[in-house]
């Protein structure tokens, strides 16, 4: 089963001041450029999320950021089909589309990570959104969430910076 989040708790490589690693997380990432560390952010999204075990918060704003949340699963991903995968993010899916949300279909996105899966998240009435990313890489599931307010095009780079500096592993 595959499960969303949007709360993480960020710390920094050692060797890479610039590095988005929590300790033990099987993830890091490069902190884009205009976005800065936000724990507490982190830590009430991770809060939010029982099954993750890792997670990172990076923002412009409270209304510009980005989340990354790490999620163990039970088998290797390499195993599943991409049907498999949609089928097991239904339920997430399910979740996420209300009558004030309006959430796209499930495609197949392939980033440098690995194999993920990606929708996007319209709120109805406000101008809020969010491209979700759910990277399968062997056991780990790591979920990339870039929300924006009103800074789309900023959020957009600094979200593409996440997906291309990404490790998983």
């Amino acid at each position: 089963m595959v499960s969303v989040g949007l709360v993480l708790v960020a710390g920094c490589a050692r060797d890479d001041p610039n590095r988005v690693a929590p300790d033990g997380a099987p993830f890091s990432f490069q902190l884009p450029t205009s976005f800065t560390q936000q724990p507490a952010l982190a830590d009430r999204t991770k809060a939010g999320a029982a099954a993750t075990t890792h997670a990172a918060a990076v923002a412009i704003d409270v209304y510009n950021t980005i989340t990354v949340l790490s999620f163990p699963l039970d088998q290797d991903a390499s195993t599943l089909s991409d049907g498999e995968l949609v089928r097991q993010l239904a339920p997430v899916v399910r979740t996420l589309t209300t009558t004030q949300r309006r959430v796209s279909a499930v495609q197949r996105r392939d980033v440098k990570a690995g194999r993920a899966m990606y929708l996007r998240i319209l709120d109805n009435g406000t101008s809020q959104a969010s491209d979700l990313y759910f990277i399968f890489a062997g056991r780990s599931e790591v979920e990339v969430a870039c929300q924006w307010q009103d800074k789309p095009k900023a959020v957009a780079n600094g979200c593409q910076a996440v997906l291309d500096s990404l490790r998983v592993g």
